[in-house]
C-alpha cells in the first residue's frame, strides 16, 4: 500500500483508496485524535460504499491509528506526547542500525543517490505535506536500501 493518496490507479481497490485517504487524514491531523468516524459520513466523503470503509477502518485498527468502540463504531486513536516520544525513539534506534549496516555495504552510486534524495527533501516545501512526506520517506528508505537482508523495505516499511 505504498501508492500515494492522490494517485489512484486502476489496480487500487476501493478499500485501498479509502485506507490511504483515511491514513493520510489521520497522520496529517485533518482527523483529530478521539474524533468519531461514522461509516455513513466517511462513505459519502470518500465516494465509496460502506464495506470498503469498514475494511479500511479495520486495517487502520491493526495499524493502531483507529480504535474500535464496542457497539459504537470507530474513532481516531488517541495519542499522547509520551507515546509519540516512544515511537520516535524506537524509530531512531532502528534507523541508526539500518544506516550503520547500509554504510558497511555502501558504494559510490548509493552515496550519490542518498545525497540527491537529501537535497530534494531539503528543497521541498513543507507546505505540501504529501509531497514532503514522500521525499522524506524516499530519503529514509534510500538510507537503508543497502541493508544486508533480502527485502530491506519489508523490514523498514512498518516503521516509516
Amino acid at each position: 500500500m505504498d501508492q500515494t493518496v492522490n494517485d489512484p490507479t486502476p489496480t487500487q481497490s476501493s478499500t485501498q483508496r479509502a485506507y490511504l485517504k483515511l491514513r493520510d487524514d489521520i497522520i496529517t491531523g485533518r482527523l483529530e485524535p478521539g474524533e468519531r468516524l461514522k461509516i455513513d459520513t466517511l462513505k459519502n466523503a470518500l465516494d465509496t460504499g460502506a464495506s470498503p470503509v469498514r475494511e479500511a477502518l479495520s486495517l487502520l485498527t491493526s495499524d493502531q491509528l483507529v480504535e474500535r468502540l464496542d457497539q459504537r463504531g470507530f474513532r481516531v486513536a488517541k495519542t499522547s506526547r509520551a507515546q509519540f516520544q516512544e515511537i520516535l525513539e524506537l524509530r531512531c534506534n532502528l534507523e541508526e542500525l539500518a544506516v550503520r549496516d547500509s554504510l558497511a555495504n555502501a558504494d559510490p552510486a548509493w552515496e550519490d543517490q542518498l545525497v540527491l534524495a537529501h537535497h530534494h527533501m531539503g528543497q521541498a516545501s513543507r507546505g505540501d505535506a504529501e509531497a514532503y512526506e514522500n521525499l522524506h520517506k524516499s530519503f529514509h528508505m534510500g538510507a537503508a536500501v543497502r541493508l544486508p537482508v533480502s527485502d530491506p523495505f519489508a523490514v523498514l516499511q512498518p516503521a516509516l
